[in-house]
């Protein structure tokens, strides 16, 4: 990469006077573009253009590609407990050869501790990509699953427009997934790597729109992460049969969450993911048991089931002191609150796919980006 060269044209080949006399009063002198390497960059560099982008991403998905065929299947046992070592990225170059090198440099001149070799600025970026297309699918379903509130969504929708709600919210779900997906393949790459929504954003439309973007999904994560902590602090409250201070509870949460945030990379993150997927699993089917075979916990929807979301009258006591049948509606039920039972079930309905917004963070650290498109449908 040059720094930079003046170049004269010459136009003496054609022996033309009237060129020749262009060309010595105009000088025909022009500057050629100065290129610098991707590792020479600013984070957010605004001279590096769209097209750019865009050639070194086609570059990675080939790299990838190529590397992917090299490998063999995975089974099926692959895919239910991936290996540790399942996301060892195998780097370019010899490590022998580096080495020999490093020893060689004269690392007391501080310009050359300040070079970064081309292949080791790709190394850096490949050595990040970890997760598997198997940790992929564990880290989506865990993202995604939400189980806890369906019963609450139907109860206080019905089920027509309960599975309704599902079924568009899923398929749109399914289908921004699949956008983002490409537009991450055609502009991530090793050299310039995407790594959420606000790189996506600054690329294709500008540093303010990332800078929107950021904000949006900051506050967005500050609520769920708030939304999570009260709804856990709840249930441990309600485990303890409500001996143990809420606050006290909502700070277990806190402090299990903050434990877990120090797991640097999705890869690491995988077996946790597992367990939470086969747990999920696990409280779905002893709920639906035991939900089929005993009375309804009358106490606990009055303190804030669909019951009474939708004004009470279903599970008020009657003047016997036994409690009005169970009842299920295929449209929206009845409510004494108007709206306002129907629309928290909505929200607790689309709250189930609000794991989309990290989509780009698994795609950032896959090791091969493609299999995305395969996972997410399976989950």
């Amino acid at each position: 990469m040059s720094d930079g060269v003046l170049e004269k044209t010459d136009h003496g080949n054609n022996g033309s006077p009237s060129s020749e006399k262009q060309s010595a009063e105009v000088g025909e002198l022009r500057t050629r573009a100065v290129a610098f390497r991707p590792q020479e960059r600013l984070l957010h560099d605004p001279k590096v253009t769209f097209e750019e982008y865009m050639y070194y991403a086609a570059m990675s998905r080939a790299e990838e590609d190529a590397s992917a065929a090299a490998r063999p299947r995975m089974g099926l046992v692959d895919v239910l407990l991936p290996s540790k070592n399942g996301g060892i990225r195998e780097l370019k170059g010899s490590a022998t050869s580096s080495s020999e090198a490093i020893h060689e440099l004269n690392l007391s001149d501080p310009k050359i501790r300040a070079t970064i070799s081309e292949e080791e600025w790709t190394n850096a970026s490949r050595a990040l990509r970890t997760a598997t297309a198997a940790a992929c699918f564990y880290l989506i379903t865990t993202d995604i699953l939400g189980p806890y509130g369906v019963g609450f969504a139907l109860g206080t929708m019905g089920w027509g427009q309960g599975f309704g709600l599902y079924t568009i919210f899923g398929a749109c779900a399914g289908v921004s997934g699949y956008l983002l997906w490409k537009v991450f393949l055609n502009i991530d790459s090793y050299e310039f790597p995407a790594k959420n929504y606000g790189d996506l954003a600054y690329r294709i439309y500008g540093r303010w729109f990332r800078w929107l973007v950021n904000f949006i999904q900051g506050l967005q994560l500050i609520l769920s992460v708030g939304n999570i902590i009260i709804q856990n602090g709840q249930s441990i409250t309600q485990v303890s049969k409500f001996r143990l201070c809420y606050s006290v509870c909502c700070l277990i949460w806190a402090l299990a969450g903050y434990a877990m945030g120090q797991i640097r990379t999705l890869n690491r993150f995988t077996w946790l993911a597992n367990w939470a997927v086969y747990i999920n699993l696990m409280v779905m089917f002893i709920s639906m048991g035991v939900i089929a075979h005993s009375e309804p916990n009358y106490d606990a929807a009055q303190a804030g089931g669909a019951g009474a979301a939708l004004g009470g009258a279903s599970i008020a006591p009657l003047d016997d002191g036994s409690y009005p049948p169970v009842k299920t509606y295929g449209t929206v039920p009845p409510s004494e609150n108007g709206f306002v039972g129907g629309l928290v079930g909505l929200m607790q309905g689309v709250y189930a796919y609000a794991g989309a917004q990290l989509f780009v963070e698994f795609m950032a650290e896959l090791q091969r980006p493609r299999d995305f498109l395969k996972v997410m449908p399976v989950c």
